[in-house]
């Protein structure tokens, strides 16, 4: 489906019938009652600075186009958190009525009128009707599909894959069930946290954009009482209708990325991108690699070579011998940059991994578990995954190849988690089922440790938005320095 662009949604109409999908009446009436008060806004704000009347036309006519994107955020993140709560709500539920009737469709008629006033009723119940009409031999996995549709995030999947398990193998699920609700219970902290951590970062940026244009304004009027109108100077306008275009670019930008995607639909990288930094770190020639960067590095060193000899300025003799260092680091460089890469994805997966494994443990033997996690493994540990199991196949009462598994890669825990899921294998382990929780308990931890360096990762783009404001306020205050030293020149010519 072809998205729609800003234009498209200036038309009332349009953003009414976006923010209705949301679950929100928004009336016209509402829509130009917020275009009337951008209008009156941008309007004290252009005779603030005293704009022309011409500038303060261009200037409203150019950011009325930013108006309906954040009339349409502040509605989505609304949506978000509304979802969010009640996806926690449904998966602590189901779980909860799941422990004693084992049977996921009438958990799920059980639970589902206490969503009567939320729009997730019309899910439940339309996966619920699924379930009862559909002759599909498939009709609760596409039940669990249709929820997951609309609330799906990684932790619903993990419950929905474990009731499965359940249904058809059978067995005890209350130590199960206490493992997933202290998950859940975890990932929600962390989200409302995270969410509070956005927000505040929002808000500084908000601070500092109003700050700076509040202390620019002041120092303009400043001037003018000392008789220096830097306003009224055609560049000053100018500039004055870009800072406003690009200061409601900023506050746009800002505002979606202060949303936090809980259902984890998002990826800093791609699943081909991961694979290809995993490759280039195993597969890694050195030799084969400096020996290409050499000479990729003889063509800048004989331009180096030639300034020098011309006796070309200092600048580019500097530039051209700190492109040969570059060129010929540059294997290095690459290498790293995908090690890290690699490193920082291995971290975030590999709870979630052992996770998946633990729960597979409630219902399956060890090695079945372990092989089993493969289909749902996150796409940085597959390779690894493959390299163990084969390992496994030639030495399956071994010990080898769980201390083997990803001892490549400095990610913390891994040799005691793999010891632990061995001696549960072996027998060695007192009280099998207290070795698991014991390894959930510890794993929580490495989640919750792996889980905090995401949000910290994701903040990082707003607290560089606040720099950002600050460097188009600064600009355009050093076009204001200029224009007053014209003036100044001009005074003391004219003297």
């Amino acid at each position: 489906m072809k998205k729609k662009g800003s234009l498209y949604y200036l038309h009332p109409r349009h953003i009414c019938s976006e923010i209705e999908g949301y679950g929100y009446e928004y009336s016209v009436g509402k829509a130009l009652r917020n275009y009337g008060i951008y209008l009156g806004c941008g309007a004290l704000a252009g005779c603030a600075f005293r704009l022309q009347p011409v500038y303060i036309i261009i200037m409203l006519l150019l950011g009325i186009v930013f108006v309906p994107g954040m009339v349409l955020s502040t509605y989505r993140n609304k949506s978000n958190q509304s979802k969010f709560w009640d996806a926690v709500s449904y998966m602590d539920q189901i779980l909860t009525v799941f422990r004693d009737k084992k049977r996921y469709q009438p958990s799920l008629a059980e639970i589902k009128s206490s969503f009567a006033e939320s729009p997730m009723y019309a899910c439940l119940d339309r996966a619920e009707k699924h379930m009862l009409t559909s002759t599909s031999a498939d009709a609760q996995q596409e039940a669990y599909q249709m929820i997951e549709t609309d609330y799906g995030c990684l932790r619903m999947k993990n419950i929905h894959r474990y009731m499965a398990n359940v249904q058809t193998l059978g067995g005890d699920v209350t130590d199960a069930i206490k493992i997933l609700q202290d998950d859940l219970r975890n990932w929600e902290l962390r989200q409302q946290e995270a969410q509070m951590q956005r927000v505040s970062a929002r808000n500084v940026v908000y601070g500092i954009l109003g700050g700076c244009v509040f202390l620019e304004l002041v120092i303009l009027w400043a001037f003018y009482f000392y008789g220096m109108d830097l306003m009224h100077e055609p560049l000053v306008q100018i500039c004055g209708v870009i800072e406003w275009v690009a200061s409601l670019l900023l506050v746009r930008a800002t505002d979606r990325k202060a949303s936090v995607d809980w259902m984890d639909r998002k990826n800093t990288l791609s699943d081909e991108k991961i694979l290809a930094n995993y490759e280039q770190v195993v597969h890694f020639d050195k030799k084969k690699e400096m020996a290409t960067s050499l000479r990729w590095a003889v063509i800048p060193a004989v331009f180096l070579i030639i300034s020098i000899a011309r006796h070309a300025s200092v600048a580019i003799i500097v530039i051209m011998a700190a492109l040969t260092v570059f060129v010929l680091f540059s294997w290095k460089v690459g290498y790293l940059l995908s090690y890290q890469d690699t490193v920082k994805e291995m971290r975030r997966a590999f709870p979630t991994w052992i996770l998946d494994v633990a729960l597979r443990m409630q219902t399956d033997s060890v090695q079945v578990a372990l092989y089993g996690s493969y289909e749902t493994a996150p796409t940085v540990l597959k390779p690894e995954l493959d390299l163990f199991y084969e390992d496994l196949k030639e030495h399956p009462e071994s010990i080898d190849p769980y201390l083997n598994f990803l001892k490549n890669f400095p990610i913390r825990g891994v040799d005691s988690f793999m010891r632990k899921i061995y001696s549960v294998y072996a027998g060695t382990s007192a009280q099998e089922q207290t070795a698991i929780m014991d390894l959930v308990q510890r794993n929580n931890y490495l989640m919750d440790e792996a889980e905090k360096a995401k949000n910290a990762e994701a903040l990082r783009p707003l607290d560089e938005m606040g720099y950002r404001v600050m460097g188009v306020i600064g600009v355009k205050m050093m076009v204001e320095m200029v224009v007053m030293f014209m003036q100044m020149v001009d005074k003391i010519t004219n003297f």
